[in-house]
């Protein structure tokens, strides 16, 4: 959403219909890599967002793949309080199961 093509896209799509609800999911690899791209999205938008993570390995592990994040803007009414128990639950369920979150 961030890259020189795509990033017009979600500024033009939020400017052409102020209230659409767009969902962007990415891989988490690298922590600083990540933090960089949510920063220059929040810089495109002017509107509500919601980030959402989950991971299974570090922030900064030298692994492929860390975990996965989910950044919703414009977020449908009550979405970020829901995403929060949603997490919890799904960390309770994999942790239960003896995997790391």
């Amino acid at each position: 959403m961030t890259s020189s093509r795509s990033r017009p896209v979600a500024k033009t799509a939020l400017r052409r219909l102020r209230s659409a609800v767009i969902a962007a999911w990415y891989p988490i690899k690298d922590m600083r890599t990540t933090e960089a791209w949510l920063a220059r999205l929040a810089g495109v938008i002017d509107c509500e967002s919601v980030v959402s993570e989950w991971w299974l390995y570090p922030r900064d592990s030298r692994v492929s793949l860390n975990g996965s994040g989910l950044v919703i803007l414009n977020p449908p009414y009550q979405f970020a309080a829901r995403m929060h128990l949603w997490l919890a639950e799904m960390h309770a369920q994999f942790n239960s199961a003896g995997a790391a979150a």
